[in-house]
């Protein structure tokens, strides 16, 4: 049992380590910076540990991106309440008429609605979905999509939250997704081969 434990820690130290590939090779091959060569005995062991560790991390970050998602939503809906809603117009004297705000706003939500599917698909997905690339592209979505409720405040403070409520859910939200692609980052990083 000792000799199991010790070899998860090895293969652990290895996957955390500037060594790791792409492709978690299998244990016997494995040999860590401290000099440690993993037993034969506990390829199948170490590979289902790690499996089962990746599985966990990548429901946990599961969890958190659809709760992101969800709190989210209240954000998303305010948007699409303000789609013609006499409020939410410009001058009339505005040279392309006072609704054209809506038309921006319109674009806005969908653009939301198809940055959601691809986080969805992405982490629901199946695994050939997750490489390092893609972990990329949609952590520069997110920064795309969670950045503008804060980045234009300094420069013209119109450009942030109108109240402290919708502060805090543009927090939950991005606080949430980005702790899931994180969270998750393991599942897009690395792939366990299948033993025979």
């Amino acid at each position: 049992m000792e000799d199991k434990a010790q070899n998860l820690r090895v293969l652990a130290v290895w996957a955390l380590s500037p060594y790791a590939s792409q492709v978690i090779p299998s244990p016997i091959n494995v040999m860590t910076h401290y000099g440690k060569m993993l037993a034969p005995s506990s390829v199948h062991t170490v590979h289902r540990a790690v499996g089962r560790a990746m599985t966990r991390r990548l429901t946990l970050a599961r969890v958190l991106l659809v709760a992101g998602l969800l709190v989210g939503l209240v954000s998303w809906w305010e948007s699409v309440g303000h789609i013609g809603d006499p409020a939410f117009t410009l001058p009339a004297t505005f040279p392309l008429g006072p609704t054209h705000g809506w038309y921006h706003v319109f674009r806005e939500v969908c653009k939301d609605v198809a940055e959601m599917a691809v986080f969805l698909a992405v982490f629901f997905g199946p695994p050939s979905l997750r490489t390092r690339g893609t972990w990329w592209l949609i952590f520069v979505l997110m920064l795309g999509y969670y950045a503008p409720f804060w980045i234009g405040e300094p420069f013209l403070p119109a450009l942030s939250a109108p109240n402290t409520i919708a502060h805090v859910i543009h927090t939950v939200m991005a606080a949430l997704s980005l702790a899931a692609l994180f969270v998750g980052r393991s599942a897009f990083i690395f792939k366990v081969e299948k033993l025979s």
